[in-house]
């Protein structure tokens, strides 16, 4: 039986969150006080996680950064975006 993308989400993103601790792990920054909308989790990548093959449900929502300097200033031009994808401060990743 397929999951929801609501059920992928709630699986895949705490198995990820846990990977975190493994060796050789690139960490997204995953703050809920950085980057949240009231549907989707809003992940901050800063351009490594980019390069690695992710599962598509968690890379479709994330935001890349290409400096940390930049974040305040490209995120709020995104979450102010009229054009956004349907998902509240969503964009697609550079992988999609």
């Amino acid at each position: 039986m397929p999951r929801s993308r609501r059920d992928t989400m709630d699986v895949f993103v705490p198995q990820r969150l846990s990977d975190r601790e493994r060796p050789g792990f690139i960490a997204r920054h995953v703050r809920a006080h950085l980057a949240r909308t009231d549907e989707w989790p809003v992940l901050l990548d800063f351009g490594a996680a980019a390069s690695v093959d992710g599962h598509p449900e968690l890379v479709r929502y994330s935001v890349t950064f290409r400096t940390a300097a930049s974040v305040p200033e490209q995120l709020g031009e995104r979450l102010s975006d009229p054009g956004r994808p349907s998902a509240p401060g969503a964009r697609p990743s550079p992988q999609q």
